[in-house]
């Protein structure tokens, strides 16, 4: 770095080009007439231009072999889904107070006339339901626009206390952004938030063939009744992620809700 410093000071008013802002982020700490930054990572990007505007943010520093292998993990599949198609200006964050409305708005229009009303009381309930938390609320950015959004709530194992556990539902796309790798990039990001919080199982009652591609499975034959019965011919639609290796074959047990989900209706597939 001492070899480095002249040449920034001596090159202060033209552009300078970082190949990898990832890498160490150098040039940052000068104050160039113009800075082109270029990474893989268009959250490496986007993080340099919120400090450009002057927004505060904490960056945390690890150092520590499993966190790194678990962030690179994480990395790899955010990259892989951005292959299948997702949006490239997706951001995918935790919901605040002032997204109500568009997230609801989200909801709406993803389960349609019929049903949306019922979501969308539904989602409107679980953000305010105590018994509901610990939950992860995340909305999918792309741009100043709420284009997805993801809603884990509490959940026990009956008998089982030291088991933290999460319940998907629902999540929602905009009807003309699915199919895009929304979804995967909801369902992917809340599992690994959830994970890096010490959750243990993750539970959802919904379609059979989508949600195996995340790793979830059939939990009645794991042992896992679901807090309402769920009928014969669609049973396979409850299903159970393990999020800590070594859980399931170990636990059984009736899976418990939050209050607000605790109604026959919501387990109707």
């Amino acid at each position: 770095m001492p070899h480095l410093v002249p040449l920034w000071e001596a090159y202060r008013n033209c552009r300078l080009v970082e190949l990898l802002c990832g890498g160490g982020g150098g040039s940052d700490g000068f104050e160039a007439r113009k800075t082109l930054l270029n990474d893989i990572n268009p959250h490496l990007i986007n993080l340099f231009r919120w400090v450009q505007k002057g927004l505060q943010v904490e960056i945390i520093l690890e150092n520590d072999e499993s966190v790194y292998y678990k962030h690179r993990e994480r990395f790899n599949r955010i990259i892989e889904l951005y292959k299948r198609g997702a949006a490239a200006n997706l951001v995918i964050r935790e919901s605040a107070n002032f997204d109500l409305q568009a997230l609801l708005n989200v909801e709406g229009q993803a389960f349609g006339q019929d049903e949306g009303s019922v979501i969308i009381g539904l989602v409107k309930d679980l953000l305010e339901d105590a018994s509901a938390e610990p939950r992860l609320s995340l909305v999918a950015m792309d741009g100043n626009r709420i284009t997805g959004h993801i809603l884990f709530t509490n959940a026990r194992i009956a008998g089982e206390e030291k088991i933290q556990a999460s319940l998907l539902a629902p999540v929602a796309v905009l009807p003309e952004l699915q199919r895009k790798g929304i979804g995967s990039r909801l369902i992917a990001e809340g599992l690994s938030l959830l994970s890096e919080k010490g959750v243990d199982l993750t539970f959802v009652l919904g379609h059979p063939e989508y949600y195996p591609r995340h790793g979830f499975n059939p939990a009645l034959p794991l042992g896992f009744e679901a807090p309402y019965p769920v009928a014969e011919e669609v049973s396979d639609a409850w299903m159970v992620r393990e999020l800590k290796a070594g859980i399931i074959g170990e636990v059984k047990g009736k899976v418990l809700c939050a209050d607000r989900l605790n109604r026959p209706e919501y387990w109707r597939e």
